[in-house]
């Protein structure tokens, strides 16, 4: 499912979150556009943000499988949804 929303991201061994554009969601995997690149195997913590009222925004936790630069310091990675949280 395509997609534009932003959303929020850190590192599991890290409490600094960085922002970022989802462009693709679905049931199992997760693209979005970033500022840095991230490497592949990387576990993520992603709280997505909605257009939901009654849900504003849900957690994920990831594992990147690809990061491709697309332009001067910007990136889109690829990764695989292993957990959905509620809010």
């Amino acid at each position: 499912m395509s997609t534009e929303n932003d959303i929020e991201y850190r590192s599991l061994d890290t409490q600094l979150r960085h922002e970022a554009r989802c462009t693709a969601l679905s049931g199992s995997q997760i693209s979005f556009i970033c500022e840095q690149a991230i490497d592949e195997g990387k576990a993520l913590e992603v709280i997505v943000h909605t257009h939901n009222p009654k849900n504003p925004y849900f957690t994920t936790y990831i594992e990147t499988l690809k990061t491709k630069k697309i332009q001067q310091e910007q990136y889109e990675v690829q990764a695989a949804i292993k957990i959905i949280k509620g809010n």
